[in-house]
């Protein structure tokens, strides 16, 4: 069975997996709608919750429905969905531009990057969906730094990709790493060059970095704000919060370290409610799907087409439309 036709349990804790599956339901209907009394209907044919219970978490997870509304940003389009029926129904939007159109297949991307087995599903038309999220992880990151502009410059870490198939003592191919670090120092004109400080060997645990964004100057001198970024697919990242440490990765691999210590930032596509203000203590500051949405704006046109062509190939997998 399709990780995305698996029925969440009435449990408190899956509050975001039965928000999650109702925007998907909507995908699967003709009307693309779906009511609070159709979720409880679905839930409850193989849970043996109470009613009433079954009736409470589904509200809840329409009342986080309705806060998406509102937390993907400012203005129409970000969120594919509408709350209508005094909160108790959800339909995909009907777009008037076709822009507001491909604001909402982000969304659908990042919708089906978190639900779907991204270990073995990750594939789809030919498009490699976390490579696409940490491409558009990129792009978010440099507008939430204040651009595009001349002084506001991105990049995808070589490294983290591959670091991401292997165990954190996995080795990595040192020369690959050595001159990403090198394209790195290259790109943000601090730390000079790839300069490892022991002979150890590079593992995965030291290849966490996948993108970097940076601000300077018209001077081009030292000291600027730089941030770097971990991107996370799926459910399963919250073990990984901690592994990115800046400071420590600039003094063990560059020769000298970037005047200000660069700062943490941690991409999920999933939507987070619960622990917060621990997760963004751990890994920095944290983008989950809304706050991603947010900063999802004017998005280069080929990195769309690219998620367009993902997002269709899953629809077709899994036998449902994307408008």
């Amino acid at each position: 069975m399709s990780d995305l036709k698996v029925v969440p349990s009435a449990n408190a804790a899956n509050l975001i997996k039965i928000a999650d599956f109702a925007e998907i339901e909507c995908l699967r209907r003709k009307d693309g709608s779906v009511s609070t009394l159709d979720m409880a209907r679905i839930i409850g044919r193989g849970d043996e919750s109470s009613d009433d219970d079954i009736h409470l978490v589904v509200m809840d997870a329409f009342n986080d429905l309705a806060n998406r509304v509102t937390h993907c940003g400012k203005g129409d389009g970000k969120y594919p969905y509408e709350i209508s029926g005094s909160g108790n129904l959800l339909s995909i939007r009907d777009w008037d531009y076709d822009d507001d159109r491909l604001a909402s297949l982000v969304y659908f991307f990042l919708l089906l990057a978190t639900r779907l087995n991204m270990k073995t599903s990750r594939i789809h038309g030919g498009e490699d969906g976390t490579v696409l999220f940490e491409q558009l992880c990129s792009e978010v990151a440099v507008r939430f730094w204040g651009g595009p502009g001349e002084m506001v410059g991105s990049m995808v870490f070589g490294t983290g990709r591959e670091a991401a198939e292997l165990e954190d003592h996995d080795e990595l191919d040192i020369g690959r790493f050595g001159t990403a670090v090198n394209e790195l120092c290259n790109a943000i004109r601090e730390g000079e060059d790839f300069r490892p400080k022991s002979s150890d060997k590079v593992t995965a645990k030291d290849g966490k970095l996948d993108i970097v964004v940076w601000r300077g100057f018209t001077d081009q001198r030292h000291g600027q704000l730089i941030g770097f970024g971990q991107c996370k697919t799926g459910t399963n990242w919250d073990s990984d919060l901690t592994k990115l440490q800046p400071e420590s990765f600039c003094r063990k691999w560059m020769r000298t370290q970037p005047v200000s210590t660069p700062v943490r930032l941690y991409f999920v596509c999933d939507r987070v409610l619960d622990r917060w203000y621990d997760m963004s203590s751990d890994g920095g500051i944290l983008f989950d799907r809304c706050r991603v949405m947010e900063y999802a704006n004017e998005i280069p046109k080929k990195l769309l087409n690219r998620i367009e062509k993902w997002v269709k190939a899953v629809a077709r997998a899994e036998g449902f439309k994307i408008p």
